[in-house]
């Protein structure tokens, strides 16, 4: 299975769009890791999760084709993960089909489906070649040669926010950001179920390292790592990856923490912070 990072930012991204904190001075000044989109990653070059509203960015950036893309995971209806209006631009009379035809299938919740289909109404009624899947916490879901299964995540009260554990050939990744501590139904599903790797939110970083409600932060992510480990879920041998970084998260005593601070700092709990263009095989 190949990960590809495509944003490893929060909502705002980093630098903020209209921050001038010395986070968003640093990143703007060091430029390469420590610039941020917003979050998403794709997994065998096929599977895209989320649809941040960076995702023209990050292809002109070469760390995605989207016309290569045959399936959507969405975690929740956020702007920053469910940016559905760009589904606009694809396959289309106003705009440019791909050269193959095939329809994109949309996995999301309830909220998502609203998304969908208000750009659906802008775009005249409905958006060629795309079709949603309504998903529920618990689903099962066939994407490519990979297993997607939606696990309740703790974020956006009202809607059915979940992460997703991705199984392909017998190994496991769980996707598991933009969520505070995990539900106890989530923990009860994972155990026994080993993950060759975990992708872990860490929005509050240093920011608020306690922080476990709605998202991470560094303290609270290593706890939950720990339980991981009591069920069985992951151990010493599990790449760990920390993502979604907020710049309100990247402040520290010291200063404002770059990229390189960050691995500096997780590299003794044997931790990696994703940056853009990060590349995984497991």
């Amino acid at each position: 299975m190949i990960i590809d990072y495509i944003g490893t930012g929060g909502a705002e991204g980093v630098p903020a769009l209209f921050c001038t904190c010395s986070v968003c001075r640093k990143a703007r000044e060091a430029r390469g890791r420590n610039i941020r989109l917003r979050s998403s990653v794709c997994i065998n070059k096929e599977i895209l999760i989320d649809l941040s509203p960076d995702i023209h960015s990050a292809a002109i950036a070469g760390r995605i084709e989207p016309f290569r893309i045959r399936h959507l995971l969405l975690t929740h209806a956020h702007e920053d993960h469910c940016a559905l209006h760009q589904l606009m631009y694809r396959a289309q009379p106003a705009f440019c089909t791909p050269e193959e035809d095939f329809t994109l299938e949309v996995y999301g919740n309830a909220e998502c489906l609203k998304k969908y289909t208000l750009a659906c109404r802008e775009n005249g009624g409905s958006i060629n070649h795309t079709h949603f899947n309504l998903i529920k916490p618990f689903d099962t879901v066939t994407v490519g040669d990979v297993t997607a299964v939606a696990l309740p995540a703790d974020h956006a009260p009202g809607q059915d926010a979940v992460m997703y554990l991705l199984e392909q050939d017998g190994v496991r990744f769980l996707y598991a950001e933009d969520t505070g501590s995990f539900p106890a139904p989530t923990e009860e599903y994972l155990r026994g179920k080993y993950c060759r790797a975990i992708s872990l939110d860490c929005s509050f970083c240093m920011g608020k390292p306690d922080g476990d409600s709605g998202h991470l932060g560094y303290r609270a992510m290593l706890r939950q790592l720990d339980r991981l480990k009591a069920i069985g879920a992951a151990d010493h041998a599990t790449r760990v990856i920390a993502q979604h970084f907020s710049h309100n998260g990247l402040r520290a005593s010291g200063g404002p923490l770059t990229d390189s601070d960050l691995r500096a700092m997780m590299q003794p709990d044997n931790i990696m912070p994703a940056y853009d263009g990060m590349s995984v095989e497991v």
